[in-house]
C-alpha cells in the first residue's frame, strides 16, 4: 500500500478548522499534572514537583480530530491518561458531553468510560497473552452487563469483521497475529462499547509504514461510520497531517501553538513549530530544503525556564522572553500562538 500522504486526504481535512462551539464534546481547561518528586537530604526530605502538562486548554467537537505533538516528554500521553482519569489531575476541568469528568464518583466513572476509550502505542502489552481474541473485545461488554453470552459473541464477530480480521479469530490468541493485526484487535477493543471519544496513544508509531496506512485508514472509516472523536497523540507530522482537522503543537507540559491542520502547516507562527516542521524529512527528491536545527536541550521540567520556556533554544528570542511566560492568544480565526514576538 502506498505510503500516507497529504494528497490522500478526504476533502474535510483540507478545510481550515471552525471555532467549537458552546455544544463541544470534549472541554478541556487549565489541566495540569504533577507529579511529586521526594529527595532525601542531610536534614530531612525535600518534594519538588515535575510539572508534566501544565495550563492546557482545547476543545474538540463531535467526528473531529486533534493531533497532539511535540518531542518526547512534552506531555502528550499524560493528557490522554489524565483525561480518561487513568492518571489522577492535579487541577483544571474536563468537561465531556455536558459532564465534569473529574468530579464523577468511582461507579459514575466506571459508567461513563463507556463512552471514553484509549488505544495504547504497543497493541502486544495492552493485550492479555492468555486470553483469546473474543475474551479481550468481549470483556468490557461483560464487565458493563451488555447483552447475553450469545449476543456478545456475534457484536464481537461483527466488530472484528469491521476491523478487518476473521470472525472466526474469536478463538486465536494475540501471539499468533502480526503487530497490525494485534492493533486491530486493540482497535475493535476500543470501538465495540461505541464510544463517542477516543485517546489514540501513538496508535501507529510501532508499525511498518504500509501497515501504518492500513490502520490509519481504518481509524478513518470507523470515524466515519460511527462519528468518533480522536485525541491523536503522535510524533509522526505525517501521520498527524493526514488524519487531524486540527494540530496542538506541545513543549514542556504547555501548547504553544494550535491551529487547523492546513493553516498549521502551511504557516506556524512559533520557533519551535517551525523547528518541528523544518525536521520532517523531504519525500521528493530534489531541491533544498530550509533547516532550522535548534541548540541546547530541552529543559527539565523539575526546574523550567523563567518567562518562556522556549527561550533557552529559540533563535528568535529578545530580552523580554525571560521576563515573563507568554500567554496562548487568538492571533487569527482558529490559531493560537504562546509567543510574545508574534
Amino acid at each position: 500500500m502506498s505510503k500516507i500522504s497529504p494528497k490522500n486526504k478526504r476533502p474535510r481535512r483540507q478545510q481550515a478548522s471552525r471555532k467549537t462551539g458552546n455544544d463541544s464534546l470534549v472541554k478541556v481547561k487549565g489541566l495540569r499534572k504533577y507529579f511529586p518528586v521526594h529527595t532525601e537530604r542531610l536534614f530531612g526530605r525535600t518534594t519538588r514537583y515535575l510539572k508534566a502538562v501544565d495550563g492546557v486548554t482545547f476543545e474538540l467537537d463531535r467526528a473531529r480530530t486533534l493531533g497532539l505533538v511535540g518531542e518526547s516528554g512534552s506531555g502528550k500521553t499524560t493528557i490522554g491518561r489524565t483525561l480518561l482519569r487513568l492518571e489522577e489531575p492535579t487541577g483544571g476541568s474536563f468537561i465531556f458531553n455536558g459532564d465534569s469528568v473529574f468530579d464523577l464518583k468511582k461507579e459514575e466513572l466506571r459508567r461513563r468510560r463507556r463512552s471514553m476509550q484509549i488505544i495504547f502505542q504497543d497493541p502486544y502489552s495492552s493485550l492479555n497473552p492468555r486470553q483469546a481474541v473474543g475474551s479481550i473485545i468481549s470483556e468490557a461488554m461483560r464487565i458493563h452487563g451488555i447483552g447475553s453470552r450469545g449476543e456478545r459473541r456475534d457484536r464481537t464477530e461483527w466488530i472484528l469483521n469491521k476491523v478487518g480480521l476473521l470472525p472466526t479469530d474469536v478463538n486465536r490468541y494475540p501471539h499468533e497475529f502480526s503487530g497490525g493485526g494485534k492493533q486491530r484487535i486493540a482497535i475493535a477493543r476500543a470501538v465495540i462499547l461505541r464510544p463517542d471519544f477516543i485517546v489514540c496513544d501513538e496508535p501507529v508509531s510501532a508499525l511498518d509504514v504500509s501497515i501504518q496506512a492500513q490502520i490509519i485508514n481504518l481509524l478513518e472509516e470507523l470515524q466515519e461510520e460511527f462519528q468518533l472523536s480522536y485525541l491523536f497523540i503522535s510524533h509522526d507530522l505525517h501521520v498527524v497531517r493526514h488524519i487531524s482537522d486540527e494540530v496542538a503543537v506541545m513543549y514542556l507540559g504547555k501548547i504553544v501553538e494550535r491551529a487547523g491542520t492546513a493553516e498549521l502547516f502551511k504557516s506556524p507562527l512559533h520557533p519551535y513549530t517551525r523547528s518541528l516542521l523544518a525536521a520532517v524529512p523531504k519525500t521528493r527528491p530534489g531541491g533544498k530544503k530550509k533547516r532550522a536545527v535548534l541548540g541546547g536541550d530541552v529543559p527539565s521540567p523539575l526546574n523550567p525556564p523563567r518567562g518562556c520556556a522556549f527561550h533557552t533554544r529559540c533563535p528568535d528570542k529578545i530580552r523580554d522572553c525571560t521576563a515573563r511566560p507568554p500567554r496562548l492568544r487568538e492571533v487569527s480565526e482558529g490559531h493560537w500562538v504562546s509567543c510574545i514576538r508574534v
